[in-house]
């Protein structure tokens, strides 16, 4: 019998209705810090991919002009909630050795790799797996 399990604090993104939520210095630093708290790798795994999902539904979808501005401030935050995970994950000196103190080129590859990972139709939690295996490799080869 296990003991009893511990409930946390995270509250994953919604892939289909993400909110702005890191508004402030203090809410990033809050979203980081629940991250690093996390249990199970799992759970970061799930998070990347719903972020992922999120992001890609938003792009996907047509936009108002008198919603465009507030469609890339959540685009640009799950960009941000994605470069997070990754630097909590891999090390935010890979980061930076690959693409320098401009993330955009970073960003970019997490995108690219994100797509070919996304044709495999895996659940969340692998694909959010399989997405940080694969910029592993491609940040070790880089170096």
């Amino acid at each position: 019998m296990s003991g009893p399990t511990q409930k946390s604090e995270f509250e994953f993104t919604s892939p289909t209705e993400p909110k702005l939520e890191l508004q402030t210095k203090r809410e990033a630093e809050e979203y980081v810090s629940k991250l690093s708290k996390l249990m199970r790798r799992e759970d970061i795994f799930t998070e990347l991919a719903n972020v992922m999902a999120a992001k890609h539904n938003l792009m996907s979808m047509p936009t108002r002009v008198t919603e465009i501005e507030s469609k890339q401030r959540l685009v640009t935050e799950l960009t941000d909630k994605a470069t997070w995970i990754c630097a909590l994950v891999l090390g935010k000196e890979a980061l930076v050795g690959y693409a320098g103190a401009d993330l955009r080129e970073f960003n970019g590859l997490v995108s690219e790799i994100d797509d070919q990972v996304a044709t495999r139709n895996l659940e969340p939690e692998k694909h959010g797996e399989m997405l940080l295996i694969n910029l592993r490799n491609c940040l070790s080869r880089s170096r």
